[in-house]
């Protein structure tokens, strides 16, 4: 997808330092009392590709240690596809009306029957972050 592209993903990080610059240069007035004050934008597109060379340098400055990255990183995908799959299972959840058939809801809600059919014919979805995101990362190359 275009939007998990290498020049996608630095627009984004780009997009996101000119944006909280103005931030860092209201607190410049620590900075004469010791303080490190940088904006660290962190990437991380809908289907949970990163940024890494945005994402390393912000660990690098918090001081996380190299040997963490990796969890780090596998987590800020996991959490962006939950976002996703979240958002998916909110977009085509059923409405709750207890006083009203199926049959009236598909009349009210027109659309609503192809949607609930398509979310009981997956019964094999999957559930948890971390597994769609092992599944993904199968399915799709890498960004470009």
């Amino acid at each position: 997808r275009c939007s998990d592209s290498s020049a996608n993903l630095s627009s984004a990080l780009s997009s996101k330092t000119t944006k909280y610059q103005p931030l860092c240069d209201a607190l410049a007035g620590y900075r004469a009392d010791g303080w490190s004050i940088q904006v660290l934008p962190w990437v991380v597109s809908i289907r949970g590709f990163l940024y890494l060379s945005g994402i390393e340098h912000a660990l690098t400055f918090l001081g996380i240690p190299s040997r963490h990255w990796a969890c780090v990183q596998r987590g800020s995908s996991a959490a962006s596809i939950s976002a996703m799959a979240f958002m998916h299972r909110t977009r085509f959840a059923r409405p709750k009306h207890p006083n009203m058939a199926p049959e009236e809801a598909s009349e009210t809600h027109p659309g609503l029957s192809t949607a609930v059919h398509c979310l009981e014919t997956r019964s094999s979805a999957i559930h948890d972050a971390g597994e769609l995101f092992d599944k993904w990362r199968r399915l799709l190359p890498p960004p470009e």
